[in-house]
């Protein structure tokens, strides 16, 4: 008879360090093993509210708890569950591992598994945020729909975000006043572009005002002279007075003012006439005309 090989339970890896006076010697020590504390030393440490919590129902205790040598501020926690032959492995954050006292033989109630559960799930969407921030900055919103199509729950979509926007990893504010700066200097495009742009990207109106507001209109104007220039020897028209019609709707459709997009027009219009001007070969001279 061939045994089925089974494959091994990550949970049954962790090394326990419950001791409470460890924590936060352990935030230290990442880069180390992690000490072992036994069974005994972990139950001699544990509070009268892990006493209380051990004496009604539970539906998981907790086996060891580990730091996270590879992510700081994380424990990892081996949790056996009523009714399931294997452990649970869960990571958390060292704030929740201090508030709910999670030490090694702490048992849980099956609201304070549920709630568990769900910080665990806080911690996966904040890492995923993470992730997506690496590749560039981004408004909530767009945050919030990325975790949404990977599947989190909108309670901890919430969370996380609340949290990115304590540690200051997320602030729409900000993110509105460097878009538009960049969008009008780099990209060469108008105030109203930028406004609608940052509308699509969820950003709350005010910010977006306060964002426009702060943009040098000078630069502005400068954007849209250069990119003039840099169109109208392209524009085809029959005449001149259309080729100015034409520049100066593509020059409004990138967002850019009336005001400044008909000085640019007038300016680029001016400047290639004066540059032919001066390309025009002058009338040879007849010597024998001279006296």
């Amino acid at each position: 008879m061939v045994r089925k090989k089974t494959e091994p339970n990550p949970a049954d890896s962790i090394v326990d360090i419950s001791d409470e006076r460890e924590w936060e010697r352990s935030r230290t020590q990442r880069a180390t093993a992690p000490h072992r504390y036994s069974k005994e030393e972990s139950k001699e440490e544990a509070t009268g509210e892990a006493d209380a919590a051990s004496s009604g129902p539970a539906a998981a205790v907790i086996v060891a708890v580990e730091a996270d040598a590879k992510r700081p501020a994380m424990y990892k926690l081996a949790i056996a569950v009523d009714g399931q032959t294997e452990q649970a492995l869960i990571s958390v954050h060292e704030d929740t591992l201090v508030a709910w006292r999670l030490l090694k033989d702490r048992r849980l109630s099956p609201e304070e598994w549920e709630m568990l559960r769900k910080e665990q799930e806080k911690e996966e969407a904040y890492r995923s945020a993470l992730y997506m921030l690496d590749f560039k900055a981004r408004t909530q919103a767009e945050l919030r729909r990325g975790l949404k199509r990977k599947g989190y729950a909108a309670e901890a979509i919430d969370g996380c975000l609340e949290r990115l926007a304590r540690q200051g990893y997320v602030n729409d504010a900000v993110f509105a006043q460097r878009f538009a700066e960049q969008r009008v200097t780099g990209q060469k495009k108008g105030s109203r572009l930028v406004r609608q742009e940052l509308m699509q990207r969820g950003v709350d109106k005010r910010e977006i005002d306060e964002a426009i507001k702060g943009l040098d209109e000078e630069a502005e104007r400068s954007s849209a002279l250069a990119l003039a220039m840099k169109r109208w020897p392209s524009v085809k028209g029959k005449s001149e007075r259309e080729r100015q019609m034409k520049l100066m709707n593509m020059l409004l459709r990138r967002g850019f003012p009336g005001a400044a997009a008909r000085e640019a027009v007038r300016q680029a219009s001016a400047s290639a006439a004066e540059a032919d001007e001066w390309d025009t070969p002058e009338e040879p001279y007849d010597e024998d005309g001279l006296e």
